[in-house]
């Protein structure tokens, strides 16, 4: 069986023994000495289990697995699991380093690596929010199996680089443009359309929006919920309607009226396909008053106004709304969105509405 096959049962139904297994075929350097360790557990894990340690030229790397007594998601627990990393590594000094396994009970886990950094003779510790995944089986977490199934643990330093950002970032970039051109392709069919670069702006648009959507869904800022939009697709799909109306009449609804329209504002639906539960959400969803959701900024049909930058929504100059816009405005707003800092001042917003929702 093959590390990424290993993995992704692993992925499926989580459990030590199948971790045990992954690190045994995944280094010829794993040291096999099962060890019990739940004297640290407390409150919050439990089940502390090593199936051994990595021996590698930088120094010894502790495997070690724990059970959460909550469910976990992308934000939950990382610090908490972070400083019971850093309290188990203190006491167990002869580790350079710890590769931790928190689970929870549907399975879902966090794998993180945690080790000392120095200078001079202070010890700091490497960023836990930079060197850690998040796997639950509803996702494809295909970076996880790329980087972790593909990278040698043959060394810490190797070790490291599967959690790289400029790794993970090359590969959703590759990724990203894959399924771009396949839209552009889709769109320009679809719509009977000839004119390239209108299409490109508008994918680009589109994938953009939807991409800040993801962002805010993760916060759960539209009905407290973090599969929102896959809630609003099998919304849609379950209506079986005749034609492809997801856009026109359902997206358009939490693009151009819920995100874009002060809370509590009902969004129109006179086709009457929104459900109770769904219309609330959309009506109760924050205001992102920070332009990326302006409805003259749709681009192709009547409403695209080539005096408007697609990406932007601003007003310029013919010469600066040229065909590499797009892309480097793509990858500044991707990073600030990575790192929470664009429409921040929208987002503080969002949450005082929240606040007062309830």
């Amino acid at each position: 069986m093959s590390t990424k096959d290993q993995l992704e049962k692993l992925i499926e139904s989580f459990s030590t023994s199948k971790l045990h297994s992954f690190f045994d075929h995944k280094s010829n350097d794993f040291k096999p000495i099962p060890t019990n360790l739940d004297h640290y557990a407390d409150e919050h894990f439990e089940d502390f289990q090593s199936p051994g340690y990595l021996d590698l030229p930088e120094g010894k790397v502790l495997l070690l697995s724990a059970k959460t007594n909550h469910t976990l998601n992308e934000r939950s627990g990382k610090k908490l699991q972070y400083e019971n990393a850093k309290k188990i590594l203190k006491k167990l000094d002869e580790y350079e380093a710890g590769i931790f396994t928190y689970y929870d009970p549907q399975g879902n886990f966090r794998f993180s690596l945690i080790y000392p950094e120095y200078q001079g003779t202070k010890r700091s510790w490497n960023n836990f929010r930079r060197f850690s995944y998040y796997v639950n089986k509803a996702y494809t977490n295909k970076t996880f199996l790329k980087q972790i199934g593909e990278t040698p643990f043959t060394s810490i330093r190797s070790i490291r680089s599967a959690f790289s950002i400029v790794a993970v970032t090359n590969i959703f970039y590759d990724e990203f443009f894959k399924v771009y051109d396949q839209l552009v392709q889709a769109t320009k069919i679809i719509n009977s359309l000839e004119e390239d670069q209108k299409v490109r702006d508008f994918v680009l648009l589109f994938a953009i929006r939807t991409i800040f959507i993801g962002f805010i869904q993760k916060r759960k800022w539209i009905g407290n919920n973090d599969s929102f939009i896959q809630n609003l697709l099998h919304e849609y799909q379950h209506q079986l309607q005749q034609g492809n109306h997801f856009y026109s009449q359902w997206l358009s609804k939490l693009f151009f009226e819920a995100l874009n329209t002060p809370v509590g504002r009902r969004v129109s639906d006179p086709e009457k396909v929104l459900s109770t539960k769904m219309a609330t959400d959309l009506q109760m969803a924050p205001f992102l008053n920070g332009g990326l959701f302006n409805l003259v900024i749709l681009s192709l049909i009547p409403l695209f106004n080539p005096r408007i930058c697609p990406v932007t929504g601003k007003a310029l100059v013919p010469t600066r709304c040229t065909r590499e816009s797009p892309w480097r405005t793509l990858k500044s707003r991707l990073g600030r969105i990575g790192s929470g800092e664009s429409f921040r001042s929208s987002g503080a917003s969002t949450k005082r509405d929240s606040q007062r929702r309830s």
